[in-house]
């Protein structure tokens, strides 16, 4: 069997990775869900179940993190108590007003007679009655203990993927992980329980693929040439396999000569399958939000200054007026020195297309610039004086 090159992981690894990632991103019920699984018509939460007594205790589990390896994928998950449910007690649930407001019951009825329904008395009205205006209290709850193993533990998927998320499978491959990194064994009892969205993963991921995201390669049997496997193949009853099992797979390669090996995929071209078999699952993926001086600048201004998804609400300010407060609000972030013209640059990503250069201002618009203008002096502890390149 040929050797796969270095960080290369098998192909059946491929929706083992993607089932791994879109668990990581979908919480439990309780919480928010950045993978809705409910879209995929999949429902239930990630959940570790201890045995206490005569009944099984259920935990939260996270994902924390995903890693994939030749022989499968690791996920490293936390066990959280599950918040209890409280019910709330509607007033037909109250037991003393049950008990006063109790249906009426019929005697048995001889033929030819004629009974009147006769309500049964309510508490505290019979004679006979003990305790008259009491409800039993019901037992006290005893709540259950916390789970004694490491709340850390260790899961591994593996092949073939439509397998990888039954219950008995996880809780084999399942350990718990200390500080130190060891791992041992979880208490017997202990089960594992995450969504099945296998199948849905895996079509997902066989489409991505047919689509061209992402790159596998062949690495052939005799010669360990690594040969590039074209998006057709994905097309064949011979993809499905691959995905299965890190068994030999044969194809035609695109000069027409029949090649055999083991077909394996980089991690980075992994990534890239991941991510457009999320996009077709769940939509784009939102940009992640900049955490730099700039954007933290263009954030603080467009805020103060009234805009609202690029819409100014308060004032209708031109370039030179935006670039005035860009000024203003400089020496609060780490920016460098400021330079001559640099305000203008910043402010042209702020203002509307047609107010982007300095000019006079609109007569319906007075009142607005009079305004903000009056706001500038109290912050800049001057009057405003228009600079055209500030």
């Amino acid at each position: 069997m040929p050797r796969l090159p270095r960080g290369f992981v098998p192909a059946c690894v491929v929706p083992l990775y993607a089932i791994g990632r879109t668990l990581h991103g979908a919480l439990p019920i309780q919480g928010e869900a950045e993978f809705p699984l409910a879209a995929l018509r999949v429902y239930g939460s990630s959940s570790l179940y201890a045995p206490l007594a005569k009944e099984r205790h259920a935990y939260d589990l996270r994902i924390r993190a995903v890693e994939a390896s030749p022989i499968g994928v690791e996920l490293q998950a936390e066990a959280r108590e599950r918040p209890a449910h409280v019910p709330r007690l509607r007033e037909d649930d109250d037991p003393k007003r049950a008990a006063r407001m109790r249906r009426p019951f019929l005697i048995p009825r001889i033929p030819g007679q004629v009974v009147e329904p006769r309500a049964q008395p309510a508490v505290g009205s019979d004679p006979n009655y003990e305790n008259e205006g009491d409800v039993a209290p019901e037992p006290p709850r005893v709540p259950p203990k916390p789970l004694r193993s490491p709340t850390s533990i260790a899961v591994t998927l593996v092949p073939p993927y439509r397998d990888c998320l039954q219950t008995g499978r996880l809780s084999a491959t399942a350990c718990a992980t200390g500080f130190a990194g060891l791992a041992r064994p979880l208490p017997k009892g202990v089960e594992v329980s995450l969504p099945n969205i296998a199948d849905v993963l895996g079509g997902a991921v066989r489409d991505a693929l047919i689509e061209g995201a992402g790159s596998m390669v062949l690495v052939e049997e005799r010669t360990g040439e690594a040969i590039l496997i074209p998006g057709s193949f994905w097309r064949t009853d011979a993809a499905q396999e691959t995905l299965e099992a890190d068994e030999m797979v044969s194809m035609v390669t695109p000069e027409g000569r029949e090649a055999r090996g083991l077909a394996c995929i980089a991690p980075q071209q992994l990534e890239l399958v991941w991510l457009r078999a999320r996009h077709r699952l769940f939509g784009a993926a939102p940009p992640p939000r900049l955490h730099t001086p700039g954007a933290a600048l263009l954030e603080r201004v467009s805020h103060e200054l009234g805009y609202v998804d690029g819409n100014p609400t308060r004032w209708d300010l031109r370039v030179d007026h935006i670039a005035a407060w860009v000024e203003l609000r400089w020496k609060e972030f780490d920016l460098g020195e400021y330079k001559n013209g640099t305000a203008t640059g910043v402010a042209r990503l702020i203002a509307l297309p047609e107010h982007r250069t300095p000019g006079g201002t609109p007569t319906e618009r007075t009142a607005q610039i009079e305004d903000w203008k009056r706001v500038y002096a109290q912050e800049a502890g001057k009057q405003y004086a228009l600079i055209k390149d500030r």
